[in-house]
């Protein structure tokens, strides 16, 4: 659902205080939930929040961050972000959520 971008950073955030270092698939979620609920400020936030923390967004995270901004419509912001996916970590089968989403719905 929607609200689930509010969840996600409150995870990020107890991660933090337990002493537990996000990774790129816990960044990647949160970034996705973020998307998920058009908070595309957030997901760019998140980006930033993993380079300074050491942790290399990968085209997963790029990916979801391009996807949030899509979804709300942010398409410049979307396309920087897609043409920071090195080819050389660009998954076969990796489809932006938004549409990947809809064609899992149409085969089901």
């Amino acid at each position: 659902t929607s609200g689930e971008w509010q969840r996600a950073l409150s995870l990020l955030e107890e991660m933090a205080a337990f002493a537990f270092s996000p990774d790129v698939v816990s960044y990647s979620s949160a970034i996705h939930a973020c998307g998920m609920g058009r908070r595309w400020p957030d997901a760019l936030a998140l980006l930033t929040t993993m380079t300074r923390r050491a942790v290399a967004p990968n085209a997963v995270s790029l990916e979801a961050a391009a996807g949030a901004c899509t979804g709300s419509e942010k398409y410049k912001l979307a396309l920087a972000l897609r043409k920071r996916i090195p080819d050389a970590q660009r998954s076969p089968g990796l489809v932006p959520w938004p549409s990947g989403q809809r064609r899992r719905e149409a085969q089901a």
